[in-house]
Order: C-alpha cells, then structure tokens, then sequence
C-alpha cells in the first residue's frame, strides 16, 4: 500500500517493505506487466514487433525532418552529430517517464474489480506499469544502439553510465507512478493532466 509520512526511521522502513513486497511477490508483478504488454498491442497486426517499429519510424521521420528538409546538425565538443540520433537519445527515456507515468497513474483505478475481489498489495499495480513502460523503453534501446553501431558513439566511454541512469530513471518513475495513483483514486483529474 502506498503511505505518505514524513521522514524519519518509519519512513525509510517504509519503503524498505514497499520494496520488499515487490521483492516477494515478483512472479505476481511479472504477471501484472506481462498481463499489461498483452493488452497493449493484443489485435494489432504487428504485436510485438511495434516496439522495434516504432522507434525506428521515429528515428526515420527525425532524419527526414531534421537531416534532410532542415539540415540541422548540432555542434557538440566532439563536433557535428546526426541531429535524429541526437534527439532519439532524448526522447527514448522521455518516452519512457511518459508512459510510465500515464499508466501508473490508472493502475489502480484500471484495476478497481480486482482491487475490489482479491487481497493485494496495491504497489504492484503501479509498479507492473512501470515494468511493462520498461520492456518497451528497453526493446527501444535495441533500436538505438543498432544505430550506433552503424553511425558509431562519438564517446563510447559513456555507454558504461546506461544501466546507472535506467536504475535511477526506474526508481524515479515507480516513486512518481505510486504517487499519481494514489492521487488518481481521490481526484480522478490526475488521468486527465497526464493526457
């Protein structure tokens, strides 16, 4: 369950259980993300394949965009990079915030017969949300680095900071996921801000 209280020693064991009951119930969580994904792409012609697709269509309309009709190039210390590339470096983990965001904010709401009939901790939903948001910004991530083996990293050195950065960017995206669906079950407006 989700609980706001102020810091101190109860707060951070607080979060040490929240985790902990993510921990024991992994197999439970992996559903609940699995069941998500399903549900995303279940009648599409493509299924699965739209998490390659996807990014890739993106990064195509950004070169065509940016490389071709604007011919911008932004001058980094290294020198000229491709703009797309550039610009999908961004928006791969905006993306990614996004999504996780507006699917945790509904998770518990999205769920509300289940919350209602079976005995859960409600972490898990926002929680399932943010692991689905993550197979796919994660599936996306196969797409770019094909990229840059193709165009080469300007610093392949600071490739080795990713799986820092996707941690933190996990641990920010659960906190605010928690967050919005909490506030989502008293003030129904959170969905509709996050679009």
């Amino acid at each position: 369950m989700v609980a706001c209280r102020a810091s101190g020693p109860e707060y951070s064991s607080t979060v040490i259980a929240d985790l902990r009951a993510l921990v024991d119930r992994r197999e439970l969580l992996a559903d609940f993300a699995w069941r998500e994904l399903r549900a995303r792409y279940k009648g599409s012609v493509l299924g699965f394949a739209w998490n390659f697709v996807n990014p890739l269509l993106q990064l195509i309309v950004f070169w065509l965009l940016f490389g071709v009709v604007l011919r911008t190039r932004p001058v980094t210390a290294t020198g000229e990079q491709p703009y797309a590339i550039f610009l999908f470096v961004g928006l791969l983990p905006w993306t990614f915030f996004a999504t996780s965001l507006q699917s945790g904010a509904s998770a518990i709401l999205a769920n509300g017969p289940l919350v209602k009939k079976v005995r859960m901790p409600l972490q898990l939903l926002p929680a399932a949300s943010v692991l689905s948001a993550l197979a796919n910004f994660l599936l996306s991530l196969v797409v770019l680095f094909a990229v840059l083996a193709i165009f080469g990293p300007r610093h392949p050195e600071g490739l080795v900071w990713i799986p820092l950065l996707i941690a933190v960017q996990i641990v920010m995206n659960l906190g605010f996921a928690y967050l919005l669906s909490a506030l989502a079950v008293f003030f129904r407006d959170v969905q509709h801000i996050l679009g």
